[in-house]
This record gives structure tokens, C-alpha cells and sequence, in this order.
């Protein structure tokens, strides 16, 4: 099921239109940067969850098409 409550194109800084090898350089780019073992401070934490709960949907079609579909309506 696709966790609506997020905006995931938002959290990688891209377009929902933007290809699936886009989204995984920019989620490797932001997985260096938001790792918690690089920020310890806890509100990483989150975002870093956010950040592969955003790359698990976007980088799946099937996943993606459902989170399109649904933000098309807001």
C-alpha cells in the first residue's frame, strides 16, 4: 500500500515525471548526506526514513503509478 501522507517527489527534490535512474542518483546523493551515521542529530532520523519510503515507491512502477494516480486529485 502506498504511504499517501508523504509528498515523495518533494523529499527527493524532483519531478513525479523524472526517470527512475534520475530518482536513484538523487536518493544515493541524499542517502550520503542524510545518513544517520553521518547526523546523528535526530530529526535525520526521520527524513532518512521519509528518504526510503520516497525511493521504495518511485523507483517501482507499479508503486508509482498508484502515488501519481492518487496526488493527481490534490
Amino acid at each position: 500500500k502506498v504511504k499517501k501522507t508523504l509528498h515523495f517527489c518533494k523529499i527527493l527534490g524532483m519531478s513525479c515525471s523524472t526517470s527512475i535512474k534520475d530518482i536513484r542518483k538523487a536518493y544515493q546523493k541524499l542517502v550520503l548526506q542524510l545518513h544517520p551515521d553521518k547526523n546523528p542529530d535526530n530529526s535525520w532520523g526521520q527524513k532518512f526514513q521519509d528518504l526510503g519510503a520516497a525511493y521504495e515507491v518511485l523507483s517501482d512502477e507499479e508503486k508509482r503509478k498508484q502515488y501519481n494516480a492518487y496526488h493527481e486529485k490534490d
